[in-house]
């Protein structure tokens, strides 16, 4: 049996999840995040990873203590395409924001647990963007504080680049 879930776009599951987690304090920046995606496609990984959230995440009988497997699942596809050279700088960058953005309230035991702190502090090393580099590095090492301060500052600068490069675009075409 093929699962309908798995024929949607990647980004329109990952909605899908977010609207369903309204109480995370993330869930509207990362939404903002995922419209400067671009990602069609999903790796054997990312796919399982998505899957197990979305088995969680929509499951109406799980129970609230599996929301932070669903973060660290989604956060982890993220960081995946944050890592991943082929996609575009705007990309690659919106996805460490929500990597980012979702480990900030996922629990430090899981993340460790599940390779997500490993995986931040990697992706913290790219000079992308020197803030959201710092930021990464320092929720993987445990310090929240501060982060959703310095996330909202990465995402409107993130924004405003894209509309940019959009406008930019838009001329160079025209």
């Amino acid at each position: 049996m093929v699962d309908k879930r798995s024929k949607r776009r990647p980004l329109d599951r990952i909605a899908a999840l977010l609207a369903q987690a309204e109480t995370w304090t993330v869930t509207l920046p990362t939404m903002r995040a995922i419209r400067l995606i671009e990602i069609e496609n999903l790796t054997e990984r990312e796919e399982r990873l998505l899957r197990l959230a979305e088995e969680l995440g929509l499951d109406p009988g799980s129970s609230a203590a599996f929301q932070d497997h669903v973060r660290v699942y989604l956060a982890l596809v993220f960081a995946s395409w944050a890592a991943d050279p082929a996609h575009t700088k705007t990309t690659r960058t919106a996805a460490l924001y929500s990597a980012v953005a979702l480990a900030t309230s996922s629990g430090e035991n899981l993340r460790e647990v599940m390779g997500l702190n490993e995986k931040l502090r990697a992706l913290s090393r790219d000079e992308r963007d020197r803030e959201l580099g710092m930021t990464a590095l320092r929720v993987a090492g445990g310090n929240r504080h501060g982060a959703l301060r310095a996330l909202e500052s990465v995402l409107a600068r993130l924004e405003e680049t894209s509309d940019e490069g959009e406008e930019t675009a838009a001329r160079a075409h025209a």
